[in-house]
């Protein structure tokens, strides 16, 4: 489809707020798209647009590697791992943000309150919480902290015996 430039005045709402354009100019653009709107009618087409660089999961046999990529305004850790790479690893899974090793759980009610977990989030991705806090204050994690999620050996590891 391409990229344009959002000018066209009868596909956004009459009054844009400065600081609120989700709801007044794409919303609205991608409403009128849905209904067959063309494209081009939205404004005139943008040639060189900016596209930012997604940072690449690796996956290795037993372990996918990631970062986070985004924080919400609650403090959960957007990652780029998507929740496809995660489930052929079953359950029994580490998952380290920055070093630091956070559980999987299904919701955000799985979680004590202050305390870190991972879950696949809405979009789809792994996310990293902390119930009634935030994660990126608790772990110090920020966009590019390094996320890897990793099978956990199903063999026990025995201690050591002292000679």
């Amino acid at each position: 489809m391409g990229a344009f430039d959002l000018e066209a005045p009868e596909y956004r709402l009459r009054v844009v707020s400065r600081t609120f354009h989700g709801r007044d100019v794409f919303a609205p653009a991608a409403a009128h798209l849905a209904l067959g709107v063309d494209a081009a009618r939205l404004g005139p087409p943008i040639a060189d647009p900016v596209r930012l660089v997604w940072p690449e999961v690796r996956e290795v046999t037993g372990s996918v590697a990631g970062a986070v990529v985004h924080t919400d305004r609650f403090g959960n850790l957007i990652t780029s791992i998507h929740a496809r790479s995660v489930e052929p690893l079953d359950s029994r899974l580490t998952i380290r943000v920055g070093g630091r090793e956070v559980p999987l759980v299904g919701t955000y009610g799985d979680l004590q309150p202050g305390r870190p977990g991972a879950l696949v989030g809405s979009g789809g991705r792994l996310e990293i919480a902390v119930r009634e806090g935030s994660a990126e204050a608790l772990l110090r994690a920020r966009r590019g902290t390094p996320v890897v999620v990793s099978r956990t050996s199903s063999m026990p590891v025995r201690p050591r015996r002292r000679r």
